[in-house]
């Protein structure tokens, strides 16, 4: 069939034939892309394994730790990589570790006064609360903060657990709003 002296077969193949190399290419560079990634992350000190998993326009690292003596310099180091890599509101570091029941439970006795530290700025009075918890478990416990987040490590023999908890605004010192 033809029309206006084209072969109609032939436009549509040629078409299909460009659709699916453009889109081979595109798959192509999101695997070299999230190939590399994967391996600079997995390069990191303290991360045993690392993955790339994109879901639509979101970009999700994922990072198997082993044990670490300071999870706040591993996940700040990845944090880096991360924002000069990935676009900071699309793109976001999952931590696995290897928790327990009885961290996961440890977690718990400690995880208000993280909260609350973390809503308020008074780490002061969270670290006070977390030691007098820490006292009565059988782990060991590391909690420590910078401007951004507070890092929690309880270790109980070859398990570990870690947790990343962003600090407010307004609790990190940045600006606060007025009311009025």
């Amino acid at each position: 069939m033809t029309f206006r002296g084209y072969k109609l077969h032939v436009a549509a193949a040629a078409f299909l034939l460009t659709l699916l190399l453009g889109l081979g290419a595109r798959h192509a560079a999101h695997s070299a892309s999230a190939g590399a990634l994967q391996r600079d992350f997995a390069a990191l000190s303290g991360v045993a394994r690392a993955a790339v998993e994109r879901h639509g326009g979101r970009t999700d690292i994922v990072l198997e730790l082993g044990p670490v003596d300071d999870l706040q310099a591993v996940y700040r180091q990845a944090d880096m990589l991360r924002r000069a890599r990935l676009p900071e509101d699309a793109s976001q570091l999952i931590i696995k570790d290897r928790r327990t029941d009885a961290l996961t439970e440890a977690y718990r006795r400690i995880h208000y006064a993280v909260y609350e530290g973390a809503a308020t700025g008074a780490f002061t009075r969270m670290a006070e609360a977390v030691g007098e918890a820490a006292a009565q478990l059988a782990a060991d416990v590391l909690v420590t903060v910078d401007d951004r987040y507070i890092y929690v490590q309880i270790v109980s023999g070859d398990d570990y657990l870690y947790e990343v908890v962003p600090v407010a605004k307004a609790a990190a010192g940045g600006p606060r709003e007025r009311s009025g």
